[in-house]
């Protein structure tokens, strides 16, 4: 279908009714009497609605026809607009991409409603929401990185482990920081909706600037919680990784999740590199990570005085990732396991 119209009859029962042309790409109003000129629709970075005096741009189609079948206002202040061009006058309203979540997908009726407008929306506007559920502004040690996360909220392991006693989980940077972060705390909702109960195909996967970003990180936040999601991820770091040459890195301490989808059917993709996370301070589970044939490095958290009885060689925690890169460029044959040792914060 190229032509798609929504219909409004006002109070004072004139009727407006908006076209808009998917194969041209274009929206036009008729408010009665005539069509206003068409206006093309381009794809930009700001949606739902970028109004100025020559266009009504969006990023996604599927988007605005989300918007246009929910609010009312988001119809009304294009016909408003667009009648307002039509006598030479030059405002209109901006709406970005971050608010269209916040409107629409914002409470847990919300993300039902996100997971369904995901499952039915085109493939591009699909990589417009994974690519918005990323994170490419990380400061300190991940400055220059890119990744994709979900909230610990939402993982019952991650929840479980913040009641162990020595757990390394009680001490969950992410977790305090869902707490001062609001707009973060929605995104990494959303993030773990689409990545755990929506199944991710090549097509959705969007492009990410590989001269900026060479590398990938998933959960720098949270964790693995089911096979849909490590399908996902799997999907993405193949992806990337062929057409682009991106390294992709997974730290988990759920490894018997991904144990569970190779068992499956699941061929793990040679540029997704997965790490074990030490479940307790002090303790690297050299004998776990034996279990797991596709672990290719330990990552363990060690307190100031066992570093200091013990004489660990701490190669993690004060160095900037992109000047390191110990956990992303491993020796492609290699079988050695490679311990990672940060010092607790």
């Amino acid at each position: 279908m190229s032509i798609i119209t929504f219909t409004r009859t006002r109070k004072d029962n004139t009727r407006h009714e908006i076209i808009i042309d998917t194969l041209n790409n274009t929206i036009s109003i008729d408010y009665g009497t005539n069509i206003i000129p068409v206006m093309r629709l381009t794809k930009n970075a700001d949606f739902v609605i970028k109004l100025n005096k020559t266009s009504v741009s969006t990023c996604s189609i599927d988007m605005l026809t989300y918007a246009l079948q929910n609010d009312v206002s988001v119809f009304d202040n294009i016909v408003f607009h667009i009648m307002r061009i039509d006598r030479e006058i030059t405002t209109g309203k901006k709406m970005s991409r971050a608010a269209f979540y916040n409107i629409y997908f914002d409470d847990e009726n919300g993300i039902d409603d996100l997971v369904d407008f995901f499952n039915l929306a085109s493939h591009s506007t699909r990589q417009l929401i994974i690519r918005d559920h990323m994170c490419d502004d990380h400061t300190a040690k991940m400055s220059g990185m890119i990744s994709y996360s979900t909230s610990v909220e939402c993982n019952r392991f991650c929840l479980a482990r913040m009641h162990c006693n020595h757990a390394v989980c009680k001490h969950c940077f992410a977790y305090r920081q869902l707490g001062i972060y609001a707009d973060q705390r929605k995104k990494l909702k959303r993030a773990h909706a689409i990545a755990t109960r929506c199944e991710w195909s090549i097509a959705d996967i969007p492009f990410i600037d590989y001269k900026m970003f060479p590398y990938f990180r998933l959960e720098s936040f949270g964790d693995i919680n089911n096979t849909i999601q490590v399908n996902n991820y799997n999907i993405l770091a193949d992806t990337l990784g062929k057409l682009y040459g991106i390294k992709t890195t997974l730290w988990t301490k759920n490894p018997g999740i991904i144990q569970k989808a190779i068992n499956d059917g699941m061929q793990l993709s040679e540029y997704l590199t997965i790490g074990l996370s030490s479940l307790e301070l002090n303790k690297p589970e050299i004998d776990k990570t034996k279990k797991y044939s596709f672990i290719r490095f330990l990552f363990t958290v060690y307190d100031e005085n066992y570093i200091s009885e013990h004489n660990i060689n701490i190669n993690c925690g004060g160095r900037h990732c992109l000047s390191c890169l110990n956990c992303y460029e491993l020796a492609a044959n290699s079988n050695e396991l490679i311990l990672i040792n940060e010092k607790l914060k």
